[in-house]
């Protein structure tokens, strides 16, 4: 056994160490509405586009820090019998909100929790879901959704932990969109999705640049020869 190889051991560890340092907690996107539909925080190192509207609700307007989506402003007119059902009408009518996390490849993310407040004035068969794109926009892949059928006000909060989803983490060099898709059988203006307090939250890691590889090879061949000699 060579017992100099092994005294070098912690040294190289520590040299990793610091090349991989940097992840931390982070919010990557948080929209309360006081600034409209932007978002009102992001890491610097990320880009995160305003809230947009699919082509099925028209560009609602916040209000008082809540966003208000009417029920005329969607084009669902159907009788709604389950969760996925009421998101399939939802997902075909692209009655969605949405916004883009843009991933740059100097960092990892791994994405790990997404919050919000969503509850329905005049509730009779509503439904809402959360979506991403690289999980899916299919009934059936929402991260998180509710539905009621009846005269009730549906209401859901976050956070909902994504930290265990394989497919939201270590992600670089790439976009991930995020969409709320909403569903009523109505198009009155009284019955009215509301939204508030979203946030995406996450870790992020700095990716090493290359010349400080580099100068982690040259440090660690440095080590070994002082070790050796």
């Amino acid at each position: 056994m060579n017992i100099k190889n092994i005294n070098l051991l912690p040294s190289l560890v520590g040299l990793s160490f610091f090349a991989c340092a940097g992840a931390q907690a982070s919010t990557i996107a948080a929209y309360d509405f006081s600034n409209g539909l932007n978002a009102t925080t992001a890491d610097p190192a990320l880009t995160v586009s305003p809230l947009t509207a699919g082509a099925g609700i028209t560009a609602p307007a916040a209000a008082n820090g809540i966003l208000p989506i009417g029920g005329d402003q969607t084009a669902t007119s159907v009788n709604l019998t389950s969760l996925n059902q009421a998101l399939t009408t939802g997902i075909t009518d692209n009655s969605f909100l949405s916004f883009t996390v843009g991933i740059s490849d100097g960092e990892i993310v791994d994405l790990t929790s997404i919050d919000f407040d969503y509850s329905s004035v005049a509730g009779f068969d509503f439904a809402f879901g959360v979506f991403s794109s690289v999980t899916g926009f299919e009934a059936g892949d929402q991260l998180a959704g509710i539905f009621t059928n009846g005269f009730a006000n549906p209401s859901l909060s976050g956070p909902i932990d994504i930290s265990g989803n394989t497919a939201l983490q270590g992600l670089t060099d790439t976009s991930v969109e995020f969409r709320f898709y909403l569903a009523e059988n109505s198009g009155s203006p009284t019955r009215i999705h509301q939204l508030d307090n979203i946030a995406v939250e996450g870790t992020i890691t700095a990716v090493p640049e290359p010349s400080s590889l580099g100068l982690l090879g040259l440090a660690s061949l440095m080590v070994l020869r002082r070790r050796r000699s």
